[in-house]
This record gives C-alpha cells, sequence and structure tokens, in this order.
C-alpha cells in the first residue's frame, strides 16, 4: 500500500518542433514527455487521479505502492493533443485542472497565448477516467505580490464558480482544487476549505527530499513538483526512484 505519493504538474505538452518563449517554464517536449511516461511503465508505477488522492488522505482508503498523480493545469488543447495518447496506450489517467472560462471559449487576455480544450474535450478525458477538477474560472492569481483578485469575494466567486460550472457541465463533483499560480495565503486557504476536499500549489524549484503527499499531509496544501523542459530525465527518474 502507498505510504507517500509525488505529484507530477505539468502544463502543456508540445511537439517537439512548436516554438514558445524562452525559458518556457510551462513547457515540455512530447519526446521528453513519452520517455518519463515510458519510465513510469516500466518502473510499475501506479498513475491516480486527486479524486483517489482526496479518498486516501480524507477517507481512510487505499492505493497501491509506487503510487503518482499526474496533473494537468489550465486545460490547454495540447495535452488532449499529445499528452493523452501516450498516457492511455500505457492505462494511466491524469487530473486536469480548468479554467472554466477557457473551457467555455472566453479567454481571459492573459491566457490567449495557447489553444485551450473546451468542454467536448474535457468530456472526452472525463469519459477515459481523467478527474476534470477546478483551477479557477479565469485564472486570477489569488494571493501574493502578484494578486489579481479585487478582494476576498471575488476570490470565492473565482474558486465557487468553476466549481459548480464544472459541475454542470460533467455532471460530476470533483471538489479538488489547484490555486492558480500556484499562490496562497491563509485567508484564501480559508475560503478554500468551505468549497473543497483537497488544494493544491506547486513549486518550481528543486529541493532535496521531493514534496510528497502522505496521509499526515494537509489536504489543502498538497505539493505539486513542476515538470518543464528543463528537468533532466536523470531528475525525472530520481524523483520517482525516490519519492515513490
Amino acid at each position: 500500500m502507498a505510504t507517500k505519493i509525488p505529484i507530477l504538474t505539468y502544463h502543456r505538452v508540445h511537439l517537439d518542433h512548436d516554438i514558445t518563449l524562452p525559458d518556457d517554464r510551462g513547457r515540455v517536449n512530447l519526446s521528453q514527455f513519452q520517455r518519463q511516461m515510458d519510465y513510469l511503465a516500466a518502473s510499475g508505477v501506479h498513475v491516480v487521479t486527486h479524486q483517489n488522492i482526496a479518498a486516501w488522505i480524507c477517507d481512510g482508503e487505499t492505493l497501491p505502492d509506487r503510487s503518482v498523480a499526474l496533473d494537468f493545469d489550465d486545460n490547454r488543447l495540447n495535452v488532449l493533443e499529445n499528452a493523452f495518447p501516450v498516457m492511455r496506450e500505457r492505462g494511466f489517467r491524469g487530473t486536469v485542472f480548468t479554467v472554466t472560462y477557457l473551457a467555455d471559449g472566453k479567454p481571459p487576455p492573459h491566457m490567449e497565448g495557447y489553444p485551450a480544450m473546451g468542454w467536448p474535450d474535457l468530456i472526452q478525458l472525463r469519459d477515459a477516467g481523467w478527474c476534470v477538477a477546478p483551477h479557477t474560472m479565469r485564472h486570477l492569481t489569488l494571493a501574493g505580490p502578484n494578486r489579481k483578485i479585487k478582494d476576498l469575494e471575488e476570490a470565492r466567486e473565482e474558486m465557487a464558480g468553476s466549481l459548480e460550472r464544472i459541475r454542470e457541465v460533467t455532471c460530476m463533483d470533483t471538489p479538488y482544487f489547484a490555486y492558480p499560480e500556484g499562490c496562497w495565503d491563509e485567508e484564501v486557504e480559508a475560503i478554500a476549505k468551505t468549497l473543497f476536499k483537497t488544494a493544491r500549489h506547486w513549486q518550481t524549484e528543486e529541493t532535496d527530499p521531493f514534496p510528497v503527499a502522505t496521509r499526515e499531509t494537509d489536504p489543502f496544501r498538497l505539493v505539486g513538483i513542476n515538470v518543464a523542459f528543463d528537468m533532466t530525465m536523470e531528475r525525472f527518474q530520481q524523483i520517482i526512484d525516490t519519492a515513490c
């Protein structure tokens, strides 16, 4: 049975020849992603969703040894086009943290850079066993120096609105939240506790030991390990071999 679970957080999976901004910390290349998924499959890893994590931490359910969560923030279309087929071939499922304005076809100006999955795409993932979970309505940063909300009431609207919209369209209850940009504070966390069962932020810095979820982890302070193009395969293997 699992005693610890690393949460790997992706944003976009690009074809190798795609051009994006230099030092793009939201990008992995498809060939890189394929190697990573091959390593998980060869290592006998079990891939779980945030629905499984919540049941494990909050409800006392068991999970297989060597479990890993694969998260995809921002419902970008290239996750469906590129990551999904690779994962499906290996029997893996993910959690896609969804900005509902993107799914509605109303991208906020700061999120227009890459095509997004709409609801039919997300329903396809749902039907394949993925978890479609809330990531606010407009991806407004909720805390910190780059905070984009006017007040806490707007924060609540962003959080609750995304949860309700996902329930409305997918007919599923997925109260597992991811903070935009990984930014939160205790006031925002207090709101999250009234709406969700778990909440996750993420880190970009390399640390040892790697952050993992355990049964003792505060379910509102789950930490994702950001996976981007600059993560070497050796580093990825080290995470899996030591954190699972």
